[in-house]
C-alpha cells in the first residue's frame, strides 16, 4: 500500500526509519506491504534527510505529489507554517 508523506524533518525522518526498520512487522500485522512512494518537502537541498530517500521519492512539487498513483494514505508531519502555506 502506497504512502505519501508531507514533510521530512525530525518527525518525518523518524517515520521513514520506522517504516524501514519495522517493515516486516507492519506487513505481518496489516497483511499488506507499506511502501513510501512520495515525500513532499519544501527544500530538496537539505542534507539531513534519511539517505534511503532517493530523488525519485522526494519532490517539492505539490501537484506531482498529489498526482502520484496508488498512494491512498497521506500523512502530514510538516512542522513549519511555511510548509503548510506551500501546499
Amino acid at each position: 500500500m502506497g504512502i505519501g508523506m508531507i514533510g521530512c524533518g525530525t518527525v518525518g525522518s523518524g517515520v521513514v526509519r520506522l517504516l524501514e526498520e519495522m517493515a516486516q512487522t507492519y506487513t505481518a500485522r496489516t497483511g499488506v506491504r507499506l511502501v513510501l512512494k512520495r515525500v513532499l518537502v519544501r527544500d530538496l537541498q537539505r542534507s539531513d534527510r534519511p539517505t534511503s530517500l532517493g530523488n525519485d521519492v522526494l519532490t517539492d512539487d505539490a501537484d506531482a505529489f498529489f498526482a502520484t498513483a496508488d498512494m491512498p494514505i497521506v500523512i502530514e508531519v510538516a512542522g513549519s507554517t511555511a510548509m503548510k502555506q506551500h501546499i
